[in-house]
């Protein structure tokens, strides 16, 4: 039943999304809202009730799973199924794993990722702006893959070994997102350039209006399209890290995330005792979360490949609604190409401020354990 309400519960949610993407189209043939209504909020009803269903299953896992806890649960041989043995009882009743819940990550990755970004609208912009110099364009898109590949190689060469999960990678994803915000703002002194280019009348090409570029603004756009991929690919890594750091293996015998660091095992090896130096360095010595929602048999519903689809799916879903809510903010604004772009400036603002409070969505992913 935990596995039915989740996909009926997404099957329910795309449901509402298409029909909220053909209302025009379905208004204009039946001519009565009710008909378009009443369907709509059966499928908003039958959505909350898949939700409710599946939340519900999901703390009767997590009753059923936290007795034994299975962090403190033995094999047939004696030893602790982690290998992990501990000097301090009080620290294995409040041990929690680098495993964030699953439907707190989700949660996160959807919301996180729901936050409009200018960087679309900039890029139909400059597109606009430089749409008589081809060469310059081409130019610039091999400089922004150049620079998305640079991008991860820092961020695995520097970042990933030292921010990895816990607070560590709450912190440093907060600093990434305030600061890929204020480097956005940099935008707004493209549109102000390009705007102060702008010439009327251009009979040869039969349109009303052109752009006067000269040196200056093809430099600015280079080094703004620079800053602003560099911190927009970096920005994004630590979701990626979430989602494969989350994975948790299926494997009864070895039921850890995926993707931590090293760990011997239990039946080969015995792991030292727990300690409050090993919690605050990151040990892997945490090997679970008893939120996590645990099947009857002591290992996740879902296996490995289906829990990453899941996370990455999130993101992708999250990306989606970004761009369903920017369509009101844009036709509010005004903008379009007829208008020359008239209140970019403002939208590009406003992307920043709502990207600065979403790093309020990271107390989603907050660690139980409060040591590391």
């Amino acid at each position: 039943l935990q596995e039915y309400s989740d996909v009926a519960s997404l099957v329910f949610l795309q449901a509402l999304l298409v029909g909220a993407a053909l209302q025009r189209p379905i208004l204009s043939k039946v001519h009565n809202t009710l008909i378009y209504i009443i369907p709509m909020t059966l499928l908003g009803i039958c959505f909350l009730g898949a939700v409710l269903v599946s939340v519900y299953m999901s703390s009767g896992q997590k009753r059923r799973a936290s007795f034994p806890s299975p962090i403190s649960s033995t094999n047939e041989e004696g030893c602790s199924r982690t290998g992990v043995t501990s000097n301090h009882p009080q620290h294995n009743s409040s041990m929690k794993s680098f495993v964030i819940p699953p439907r707190r990550l989700g949660l996160y990755l959807i919301l996180h990722h729901s936050v409009p970004i200018a960087s679309i609208l900039m890029y139909y912009y400059i597109y606009a702006v430089f749409e008589r110099q081809p060469l310059f364009l081409q130019t610039l898109k091999i400089i922004e893959s150049g620079v998305s590949v640079g991008a991860n190689w820092v961020y695995g060469h520097y970042l990933a070994p030292k921010y990895f999960a816990g607070w560590r990678i709450i912190g440093l994803t907060a600093v990434l997102t305030v600061l890929g915000a204020l480097v956005s703002l940099l935008g707004i002194l493209i549109v102000h350039k390009a705007n102060s280019l702008l010439q009327h009348g251009d009979s040869d090409q039969d349109k009303d209006y052109y752009y006067n570029l000269d040196a200056s603004l093809c430099w600015l756009v280079v080094v703004v399209s620079m800053a602003t991929y560099f911190m927009g690919q970096i920005g994004y890594m630590p979701s990626v890290v979430l989602t494969t750091a989350n994975v948790v293996s299926t494997d009864p015998s070895n039921p850890i995330p995926s993707n931590t660091a090293p760990h011997f095992d239990s039946q080969q090896h015995q792991e030292p005792p727990v300690t409050m130096g090993s919690l605050e360095t990151g040990s892997s010595l945490e090997a679970f979360d008893d939120e996590i929602i645990w099947g009857e048999k002591d290992k996740p519903l879902y296996d490995e490949g289906v829990q990453y689809s899941i996370f990455v799916s999130c993101i992708g879903f999250g990306a989606q609604l970004g761009d369903w809510i920017s369509i009101p903010i844009i036709t509010y604004l005004g903008i379009t190409r007829e208008n020359h772009w008239e209140n970019l400036d403002k939208y590009i603002f406003i992307c920043a401020l709502l990207r600065i409070g979403s790093v309020a969505f990271l107390w989603l992913i907050r660690p139980s354990n409060l040591w590391f």
